[in-house]
């Protein structure tokens, strides 16, 4: 859809501190990866250019930043730790599911102990 192409056009380059950036990466890199274990804790995110800017945009409109939590299976974290998000065309649209706290969000993340 359009509005997914102009979502990860915004935040293509974005990924977390002490991974490459690059992109999501779908269906094969995860299944390449599947039982893949990363430990440890992660940094910080760090933007692309273009998603710095927008938040820029919404915090100088009165916006305010909040931590968010992400659910997800182990085999796509390396592809989030690396390229972000992919964004989804799920039950509320197209967008980034996220929820408020970490035991909401690990409601999507099946299994016991993963994140």
């Amino acid at each position: 859809t359009p509005q997914r192409a102009l979502v990860e056009a915004l935040y293509a380059g974005t990924h977390v501190e002490g991974y490459p950036a690059g992109r999501p990466r779908g269906d094969l890199f995860i299944l390449q990866h599947a039982g893949e274990q990363i430990p440890g804790e992660y940094g910080e995110v760090v933007l692309s250019e273009a998603a710095a800017q927008l938040r820029a945009a919404f915090i100088e409109r009165g916006f305010r930043h909040r931590r968010l939590f992400h659910g997800t299976e182990n085999p796509f974290i390396p592809s989030i730790l690396s390229g972000g998000f992919m964004t989804t065309d799920g039950a509320l649209g197209t967008g980034i599911y996220l929820a408020e706290t970490f035991a909401h969000a690990q409601c999507y993340a099946p299994g016991e102990g993963e994140p």
